[in-house]
């Protein structure tokens, strides 16, 4: 049932299916409604439904729709693994298909105006952002080097940054710029390498190996850059995060049902038996660490907000000149209903 925006939030449509409804999207022109396998497009106008989409089993609900009504895309899976399909909602038709990633993709997300989409495998070491519709690739970030769950990816509205959360406790910042990302080749594999140690739990300093290895790495990219195909040399590619935040671990005791959720192997993301944390397991750190399911954004006055699911919300200052960990400003525990400055 859709409620109408009067105060009476009296039902102008209402609208039944066969299966459970898993998603529902919707800009000023277009409402998204995603089955496990169909997706149906209506006009916001009229309510009357203009396309229905046939899918491969979408159990997840992966599908995105353009905030714009300008560029009017949806994006959804075909049948090919790591593919992505854009399809033109305005003139129904398919515009697209972006060969993303070699693995499943698990995470999508439109910029404001529509001109981009970033995309992240179930691997999740790489965020890629592609130009719409002509799909192509635009920017290519490493997030690190363990596999990890993306949770959320969000443009800034003047698309200039992109943020990316997972199941590790660090949301990255990314610069949405192709010459400065260029013009810092040479200091990014000392970045990624100091960013491989802290995920690690070690400290960022580096050792004496590293920083004679962190050049010789920058050179091998360039060189190998003209002989090697792309595949190969992408494996190197020097574009980092440029801000990151990290988010305080929190215990929190479940009231229902009295569990408190632990990580459980290093490798394997499986759902804690709340379903709402992710386990973790350092390979220096033998501790565990709860890594709740989040989402993050960023928003008009330079902040960028995270929440997470066991209902904590946290904002940092965005440092636009000089990058590097951003400062917490505000936490706020909206269950105990109790906020740290």
């Amino acid at each position: 049932m859709i409620p109408s925006v009067a105060l009476r939030l009296s039902a102008i449509c209402e609208l039944d299916y066969e299966t459970a409804i898993l998603s529902v999207k919707l800009n000023k022109k277009r409402l998204v409604v995603c089955l496990e396998e169909r997706i149906f497009i209506y006009d916001m106008g009229n309510m009357k439904l203009l396309n229905t989409i046939n899918t491969n089993p979408n159990p997840n609900a992966l599908c995105c729709l353009s905030p714009s009504s300008e560029n009017c895309y949806l994006a959804y899976l075909p049948s090919t693994p790591g593919d992505v399909l854009i399809f033109d909602t305005i003139n129904l038709q398919a515009v697209k298909i972006i060969e993303a990633h070699k693995n499943n993709v698990c995470c999508l997300a439109f910029s404001f105006d529509g001109t981009m989409i970033a995309t992240a495998s179930d691997k999740g070491t790489v965020v890629r952002v592609f130009s719409i519709p002509n799909g192509e690739k635009l920017f290519q970030f490493r997030r690190g080097t363990y596999n990890a769950r993306i949770f959320s990816i969000n443009f800034s509205q003047n698309n200039k940054f992109l943020c990316v959360s997972s199941d590790t406790d660090t949301v990255h910042v990314y610069k949405l710029d192709k010459q400065d990302n260029q013009g810092n080749q040479s200091n990014s594999n000392y970045g990624m390498e100091s960013r491989i140690f802290e995920e690690r739990g070690a400290e960022r300093k580096l050792t004496l190996y590293e920083q004679i290895k962190s050049p010789i790495t920058s050179a091998t990219t360039s060189f190998g850059a003209m002989f090697l195909p792309t595949s190969v040399t992408e494996i190197f590619d020097p574009q980092r995060d440029f801000m990151f935040a990290k988010i305080p671990i929190k215990k929190r005791k479940d009231s229902r049902n009295s569990q408190t959720s632990y990580s459980q192997s290093p490798q394997t993301q499986n759902s804690s038996s709340n379903g709402n944390a992710i386990s973790r397991k350092n390979s220096s750190n033998s501790k565990l660490k709860l890594v709740q399911k989040n989402i993050c954004a960023i928003t008009e006055n330079n902040l960028l907000s995270v929440a997470t699911f066991d209902g904590h919300f946290f904002q940092f200052y965005l440092d636009n000149v000089n990058g590097g960990e951003l400062q917490l400003k505000m936490e706020v525990d909206l269950l105990e209903e109790e906020i740290f400055n």
